[in-house]
């Protein structure tokens, strides 16, 4: 069954009153304004990584690509120190190969939270999208919040892809 659109929105609304469900409709209207214009991608996707953190609880969110056969790009925010950044590339690697069907390392624990998803457009995986903190684990209105955006991610970059054709 087709749930009407503002219904749909308030399904996927975090959890609370009416002031979360205004701050999230508020958050993903500012991500679809960001995301209209092909121009500065990297500046849009920077944008909107940092818009995730008003609406999901973390302590960072970052989108990680693969540019072609080379090393991956890495959006995140806030901007993580050298060690930080390393270990985020090595872990957004690995769930992207495990979301390829690829093998992947194991690698031990280090005591993060993590929600990630694909970033998917064009029946293709550009990326990862993730959220993590050192804290409890994600609701899962966590995870439909971070859906909308990935999903809002995956339609700019196969544009952005399309329109560099």
């Amino acid at each position: 069954m087709m749930m009407p659109r503002r219904a749909q929105m308030k399904a996927d609304a975090p959890q609370g009153g009416p002031a979360e469900a205004g701050a999230f409709a508020g958050v993903i209207a500012d991500v679809a304004r960001a995301l209209e214009s092909t121009d500065d991608p990297d500046v849009r996707i920077g944008h909107v990584v940092s818009l995730v953190r008003k609406i999901v609880p973390c302590e960072c969110c970052a989108l990680y690509r693969r540019t072609g056969s080379g090393p991956g790009s890495l959006v995140v925010h806030p901007e993580q120190p050298g060690a930080d950044r390393t270990r985020l590339v090595g872990v957004l690697d690995d769930v992207l190969k495990v979301m390829e069907g690829q093998p992947a390392h194991r690698r031990p624990s280090d005591g993060h939270v993590h929600l990630a998803l694909p970033v998917i457009g064009l029946e293709e995986i550009f990326g990862v999208l993730l959220v993590e903190r050192m804290a409890e684990e994600y609701d899962p209105h966590h995870l439909r919040a971070l859906s909308a955006v990935a999903s809002q991610l995956g339609a700019y970059l196969t544009v952005e892809r399309l329109h560099r054709q």
